[in-house]
């Protein structure tokens, strides 16, 4: 995670392929359809600060939501996630290390 969302990397990533005719096409009446079909994503989020139940000082998530829902938008809906997000405030993050390894292997078997 970055400031709250994705890596101006990764948003510029976005920006140059998410291009009419290639990833999505769009209907004045059904709207937007995606054409990166049949494909399967996993997507590993991560950061520093933010962590599920933390109160808002600790920051808020717009990565998960941002990047699943452009992933869906360019048609892609089978998404694997995994989680990370050790944080500055957590003294020992093994135990949650070595969870994240385990999805991430178990996310790669489905490929």
């Amino acid at each position: 995670m970055w400031n709250h969302g994705v890596p101006y990397v990764l948003k510029q990533f976005i920006d140059v392929v998410s291009q009419p005719g290639m990833a999505f096409t769009f209907d004045p009446e059904a709207g937007y359809t995606g054409l990166v079909t049949g494909k399967k994503a996993a997507v590993i989020y991560t950061g520093a600060v933010f962590g599920p139940g933390r109160p808002p000082s600790f920051g808020t998530d717009f990565q998960a939501p941002y990047f699943d829902s452009w992933l869906r938008w360019i048609g892609i809906d089978d998404i694997t996630n995994v989680e990370f997000r050790p944080n500055l405030a957590t003294a020992d993050a093994d135990t949650d290390r070595q969870r994240a390894h385990a999805e991430a292997r178990d996310a790669g078997k489905r490929f």
